[in-house]
């Protein structure tokens, strides 16, 4: 069994998305509740999901399409990083059990760039491993 941090990726409008990229511009470190440490501050594409390195994807109206993050298996303690490239020092910081705040732009062929935050917590094994979205 696995678990996966996913964002969920769907058209506003009855127009279709096309070159869609979800792209996470930075993660920062929670460390006392408010103080932050960046982590990586370098562009990283979202993988697609069901795709091996697709960092691209045309989505049709009405139609969910998901950009993978992070990933773990049951039994294992090291998050899985799904990102494109992989950078050496977020793969090595993520494994370290806290909060994180990933802030990610989505991009799509003619829409405008529409930009959230995320919070990463990870406890260090299979069962404490969640997104959470920023209001």
């Amino acid at each position: 069994m696995s678990k996966w941090a996913q964002l969920i990726v769907k058209p506003a409008t009855d127009v279709p998305l096309v070159d869609c990229q979800v792209v996470v511009t930075s993660v920062h470190r929670i460390l006392d509740g408010a103080t932050e440490e960046m982590i990586e501050q370098a562009p990283v594409f979202c993988i697609w999901s069901h795709t091996s390195e697709g960092t691209s994807s045309n989505i049709a109206p009405e139609i969910s399409h998901y950009a993978n993050l992070f990933s773990i298996n049951d039994g294992d303690n090291r998050v899985g990083i799904r990102l494109h490239p992989v950078r050496t020092r977020l793969n090595a910081q993520i494994q370290t059990p806290g909060k994180y705040r990933i802030n990610v732009s989505a991009t799509a062929k003619d829409v405008p760039t529409k930009s959230k935050s995320y919070i990463f917590s990870w406890g260090g094994n299979f069962n404490e491993f969640s997104l959470t979205e920023l209001n």
